[in-house]
């Protein structure tokens, strides 16, 4: 999953996978968008907890995180050991693999980590806008809604409700 960050006034783009021998290991690559610093790459596990999530990097460094919505939708406050982030998410979740950009060509919705599925919002034929949420996945007992990177039309619907799905799994294509 590819998602666009902004993090105290700093765009980043953030490549996010699950490991192949397990669905709490991530493997997390953050790519500065001005070109100044070198991508940051990381393997973490992470945990969930009442406040947040315990973020544990492969050397043992243990990372506490709270997580909270501030504000407007897409816009989160996160609180790391002294540091306040204010982080924003423009919501475009997009499958980098078809070698397609946002406005051009098909769309294709992929589960961003092992999962299941808990609600499919729309059917083939739906017209959809970007933004709109399309599917829900339980992933990591979180839900996640994925949302339309672009104004189109929904192709086909490769799931159904209740369906587990692994990483990558594709869910669905829009035109």
């Amino acid at each position: 999953m590819t998602i666009d960050l902004e993090i105290g006034g700093r765009a980043y783009r953030a490549v996010v996978a699950a490991t192949p021998s397990d669905s709490q290991r991530l493997r997390i690559r953050l790519v500065p968008l001005d070109g100044d610093g070198a991508a940051i790459d990381r393997e973490i596990d992470v945990r969930p907890t009442g406040a947040g999530y315990v973020l544990v990097q492969a050397d043992g460094h243990v990372i506490d995180a709270a997580v909270a919505p501030a504000g407007p939708r897409d816009h989160w406050l996160v609180q790391l050991a002294g540091v306040d982030l204010d982080v924003a998410v423009n919501g475009r979740r997009h499958d980098s693999g078809t070698g397609a950009g946002v406005g051009a060509g098909e769309q294709r919705v992929s589960a961003p980590m092992p999962g299941r599925v808990l609600r499919v919002l729309v059917e083939a034929g739906a017209p959809v806008t970007a933004g709109q949420p399309l599917v829900i996945v339980e992933a990591m007992k979180m839900e996640n809604a994925l949302t339309s990177a672009r104004d189109g039309v929904v192709q086909d619907v490769a799931v159904v409700e209740g369906a587990s799905v692994e990483a990558g799994r594709l869910l669905m294509r829009i035109v």
